[in-house]
């Protein structure tokens, strides 16, 4: 089964560490289970990938309303839950180690698909959606071209509601960042007042750490604006976070 992970091998800037607040779990260390006995810096890699997404996750959370389905709720009984984790249901320990990481992460794709090629946001995620307590989001934008209202107002909204964001990963598909910069009129400011808004997004986000850029067609100018106005560190590669070579 494919899973939302990085194309290449895990490496440590890729992984969140295992939460400082880790509880010990004294009553209940599951002494005779191998898993717990490994080292917590491998049980955290062997999390990262039982916890990744896979492409039926996002699918199970596609709406063409991302907006309304997602964002438009009474925050303090949200009605978005999906199942849990097996581990983190087999034992009390299980629980503790993976809960902090599985109910701190998401993952947003943006793609077009179905018969009129319709532009649909998937959100995928493990438990109940808590905005607010999120530290580690993935953004998949899965188009040739950015498409910026179909998605720019969803994820601004999401932020701003996730303030305790630390991790951003951000997938690029779209190679026609060059074209739009070449635009005229207001096409070109258009262009360049939703990549601006975008970008404020992250900006704003005041606990934001490190920063993930995937893709060839990452917009020139991206990593240091980031790297400028959050002071997180910005990591930037050619290769996209996932490969669909995998998917079935």
């Amino acid at each position: 089964m494919a899973h939302l992970a990085p194309a290449a091998a895990y490496h440590a800037d890729d992984a969140c560490p295992l939460p400082a607040r880790l509880p010990s779990c004294t009553i209940h260390q599951q002494l005779t289970c191998r898993l717990f006995g490994l080292p917590s810096e491998i049980r955290q890699r062997i999390y990262s990938y039982y916890l990744s997404f896979t492409p039926a996750d996002l699918a199970a959370g596609e709406t063409l309303r991302p907006t309304h389905t997602y964002l438009d709720e009474d925050e303090s009984r949200p009605r978005h839950c999906r199942p849990l984790p097996a581990l983190m249901l087999a034992c009390r320990r299980g629980y503790a180690e993976l809960a902090p990481l599985a109910h701190g992460a998401a993952a947003v794709r943006v793609q077009r698909r179905g018969a009129y090629e319709e532009r649909r946001v998937g959100v995928a995620f493990h438990g109940v959606l808590w905005l607010w307590r999120l530290r580690r989001l993935v953004l998949v934008v899965e188009m040739e071209h950015a498409n910026w209202n179909a998605w720019v107002p969803f994820f601004v909204g999401l932020v701003a509601r996730a303030p305790a964001l630390e991790h951003l990963v951000i997938d690029w598909a779209p190679w026609d960042a060059e074209i739009g910069a070449k635009k005229v009129g207001w096409q070109r400011r258009q262009h360049e007042n939703k990549e601006d808004e975008f970008l404020r997004a992250v900006e704003g986000l005041r606990e934001l750490k490190t920063v993930w850029l995937y893709g060839r067609g990452v917009p020139q100018g991206w990593r240091e604006r980031i790297e400028k106005n959050t002071g997180a560190k910005v990591l930037k590669f050619r290769d996209r976070w996932w490969s669909e070579a995998d998917m079935g």
